[in-house]
């Protein structure tokens, strides 16, 4: 994957998340992708379109939930923090993530666990009927 799709998947990805917590979720900082990038060593003008790995593609998504906040530092899910973004009415949705997490979360964490869980949503939304139609079609976007 090249830097602007690397970009671009950040981006949807945060809001593929965003579209499963309904909460009060800010948009992303405008800088978050860059400083991303640079955190992993990812300079825009030096790549010329270069695929990115797959480590570097899922850290740059991990980056951002650490900026919400859903993410710790040391790479873990912040449960109360994630469980406070889903509206009262988010049954489904909250039932999703939380059931994603516990699959991934045992040995899993920063980038690995975000590869783990969008595998696993993009696995349920194959199988669920009852996904929001918006969401699932902006997680297709990216795979």
């Amino acid at each position: 994957m090249n830097v602007v799709a690397a970009i671009v998947f950040t981006l949807c990805s945060v809001g593929a998340f965003a579209g499963l917590i309904e909460g009060d979720v800010s948009p992303p900082k405008p800088n978050i992708t860059k400083e991303c990038l640079k955190e992993y060593g990812i300079d825009i003008e030096q790549t010329n379109g270069a695929p990115l790995s797959d480590e570097e593609i899922y850290c740059i998504p991990a980056c951002a939930y650490k900026d919400y906040g859903i993410m710790r530092p040391d790479g873990t899910i912040d449960s109360d923090k994630a469980e406070s973004y889903f509206g009262v009415n988010d049954h489904e949705e909250r039932s999703i993530f939380f059931s994603v997490y516990e699959v991934c979360r045992e040995g899993k964490t920063h980038c690995k666990l975000v590869q783990c869980m969008f595998d696993n949503l993009k696995n349920h939304w194959k199988s669920s009927s009852k996904s929001k139609k918006v969401t699932r079609q902006l997680f297709s976007q990216l795979v």
